[in-house]
C-alpha cells in the first residue's frame, strides 16, 4: 500500500533530509579538522624537532671525535682554539644539548626513552676517555713524554677506545634517527590521507 504525502510533507521531508545531510557534513568535516590539526602538531611538536635534535647531537660527536684526534697527534699549546672548543663541547655544549633531548622524549615511547638512557650512558663513557686525554696531554711538554703517548694514542686508532665507543654512539644515534624519520613520514602519510578524505567528503 503506497502512503501519499502532500506536497507540504514532501518538501518538510526534503528539507530534513538536506538538514541531515548538512549536519552530518558539518561533523566530519569537524573530526577531520581535529584529526589533521592533531596530527601536525605532533609532528610540529615533537618528531620534527626530536629528529633535528638527534642530527645535531651526531653532528656534536662527529665534532668531538676530529677534536680529540686533534688534541691526540698534534702537539700544539693548551690555549689553542680546538682545544678550547673541545672542552666547550664536552662541558657546555653536550649538557644543553642532552636536557632539551630529555625534555622532548617526555614525549616518547619508553622503548625509545630506554635507547635515549643507554646513548648518554656510552656518551659518557667516550668523554670520561677524552678527559683522560685531556688530562695526560696538557701541555706542550707532555707530548715529548713516550709513556703518556704509549697509552694515549692507541685509544683513537682502529679498535681502540674512543673509535669504539665513537661507533657506537653514531650507530645508536642513526637507529633513533631513523625512527624519528619513520614517525614523521608516518604522521605525513596520514596527514596526506586525512586531507584526501576531506576533499571527498566536499564532493
Amino acid at each position: 500500500m503506497k502512503i501519499k504525502l502532500s506536497i507540504g510533507r514532501k518538501l518538510s521531508l526534503g528539507f530534513a533530509i538536506l538538514i541531515a545531510l548538512f549536519l552530518i557534513s558539518n561533523i566530519s568535516t569537524y573530526n577531520t579538522f581535529r584529526e589533521t590539526q592533531r596530527i601536525n602538531e605532533r609532528n610540529s611538536s615533537v618528531y620534527v624537532p626530536s629528529m633535528l635534535l638527534l642530527m645535531e647531537f651526531k653532528n656534536l660527536i662527529i665534532t668531538s671525535e676530529r677534536l680529540i684526534g686533534n688534541w691526540i697527534f698534534i702537539q700544539t699549546d693548551d690555549d689553542v682554539e680546538d682545544k678550547v672548543q673541545l672542552r666547550s663541547l664536552i662541558s657546555e655544549e653536550y649538557p644543553s644539548l642532552s636536557s632539551e633531548l630529555e625534555e622532548i622524549a617526555g614525549n616518547w615511547d619508553e622503548e625509545m626513552n630506554e635507547k635515549l638512557m643507554e646513548l648518554f650512558e656510552l656518551v659518557e663513557q667516550l668523554f670520561e676517555s677524552h678527559r683522560f686525554v685531556m688530562e695526560e696531554l696538557d701541555s706542550w711538554s707532555s707530548y715529548d713524554d713516550p709513556m703518556t703517548l704509549f697509552f694515549v694514542r692507541p685509544m683513537m686508532e682502529p679498535g681502540g677506545e674512543i673509535v669504539v665507543y665513537t661507533r657506537q654512539v653514531d650507530e645508536l644515534l642513526d637507529e633513533l634517527i631513523s625512527i624519528q624519520n619513520v614517525y614523521v613520514e608516518d604522521g605525513y602519510a596520514r596527514l596526506e590521507a586525512s586531507l584526501d578524505n576531506f576533499s571527498r567528503l566536499n564532493i
